[in-house]
């Protein structure tokens, strides 16, 4: 099998990480401002008077879930990381390393350079997950049955729907003199109600505070690693003196 050659890597490390930062900016601003993205509704109306009229269903598709985003999100800032720490890892063969243990699983020796990289990109995942948007927990919600990442209303919401209709109202009763005097009187008379299921993708708040900490137990790890790699003694190198007598032409 070809191993991949270095240069091949820094032609196109620029790229991926121009496009792991746009689509990490991308996520952030819709998990901070496009929220609705992650809920879903199915609103019918159930009459319960005869005469009601017909009126069509309402509904909202839920476009995403928050786990989606972040799948896709980590995927492409996972590709430009991967190559990064390639070349790091190539640029520092016999260097100094350290090994990266986090919550007592070792996940291998890096160099201080590439735990630094590292560092910077979960940080700025960090910020991502931050923003993370949360469900109502006013309201019981249950996992939906053909997606873990979905949760629906436990109870469906009910608003009832009113019409107004007159009522005869009888003010006098007839006499053999009279007439009984009657009156027109509206009022609100219940029809129906609407029933509105309500799915969403977000996350509980539970789940967000989960994810952040694990992210800053994974920080904590890199820092901690970053800082071993770095005790190595240093090597001095005096090189230069030497360079610049021979521009000199001593």
């Amino acid at each position: 099998m070809v191993k991949t050659q270095l240069h091949q890597l820094l032609a196109v490390e620029k790229d991926r990480k121009r496009r792991a930062a746009s689509i990490l900016t991308e996520a952030t601003a819709v998990f901070k401002g496009k929220k609705e993205l992650f809920d879903g509704f199915v609103k019918k109306f159930v009459a319960t008077q005869d005469d009601a009229p017909f009126l069509e269903n309402e509904q909202k598709e839920m476009v995403t879930s928050v786990i989606e985003k972040l799948d896709y999100t980590f995927k492409t800032i996972s590709d430009a990381l991967n190559l990064t720490l390639s070349k790091e890892e190539t640029n520092s063969k016999g260097n100094a390393k350290a090994e990266l243990v986090v919550d007592g699983k070792n996940y291998g020796s890096f160099s201080a350079t590439s735990l630094l990289a590292l560092e910077n990109n979960i940080e700025q995942v960090f910020l991502l997950l931050k923003e993370i948007p949360t469900l109502d927990t006013t309201s019981k919600w249950v996992t939906n049955p053909n997606r873990d990442d979905v949760k629906d209303l436990e109870i469906p919401e009910k608003q009832y729907k009113t019409q107004k209709k007159s009522r005869a109202i009888v003010l006098y009763e007839a006499t053999k003199e009279h007439p009984a005097q009657v009156q027109l009187q509206a009022e609100d008379v219940q029809i129906g109600y609407w029933e509105t299921h309500k799915t969403t993708g977000r996350f509980t708040p539970r789940e967000k505070t989960d994810i952040l900490s694990r992210v800053e137990t994974l920080l904590e790890a890199v820092k901690t690693s970053r800082s071993k790699a770095n005790t190595a003694e240093v090597e001095d190198v005096t090189v230069a003196n030497d360079l610049f007598k021979y521009i000199l032409g001593k």
